[in-house]
């Protein structure tokens, strides 16, 4: 939704109208997420799986269609709709979700390029416990570590 609001060509292109001026989005709370969907078109073992049946079936089913090459893999992908009017941008996700490296730090430094503000919560490979897909919905250390991140984001960006 922030790429569509932000960049009038990917809005209408998708065909929509955001109800939202880019000045009334001040951030953007993003947790293990995908935001390139051609990696995750073809079945594989060493492709994150979104759930135990397959990623590939699941892009399938959201962009109704198993042809690979279609647009839609292109236009699905918040990845290349991103400007540099993209609002400011939390982003997280476990070391023990394949996401994380795929997906999230890959769309971090994508938005650190363009000049988009970016807080980022990664955690080194070795981090014990290993943290999955979702991590922060436990909240013990960690899961409290990345509530208290999102909020004092959340804080800096509406005071």
């Amino acid at each position: 939704m922030a790429a569509i609001i932000t960049n009038p060509t990917y809005s209408s292109e998708v065909g929509l109208r955001p109800a939202l001026k880019p000045s009334q989005l001040v951030g953007t709370i993003l947790f293990c997420g995908i935001y390139k969907m051609e990696g995750l078109t073809e079945a594989s073992p060493t492709l994150p799986k979104i759930v135990s049946w397959g990623s590939d079936v699941s892009v399938w089913a959201y962009l109704g269609t198993r042809d690979k090459s279609s647009p839609l893999v292109r236009q699905a992908s918040p990845y290349y709709h991103v400007t540099e009017e993209f609002p400011a941008t939390f982003i997280s996700g476990g070391n023990g979700d394949p996401l994380t490296g795929a997906q999230s730090v890959p769309f971090a430094r994508e938005l650190a390029s363009l000049g988009v503000p970016v807080t980022t919560l990664f955690y080194p490979p070795d981090h014990t416990p290993s943290l999955p897909h979702e991590y922060q919905f436990t909240l013990n250390t960690d899961g409290q570590k990345a509530f208290t991140a999102m909020v004092h984001f959340l804080k800096e960006r509406t005071q």
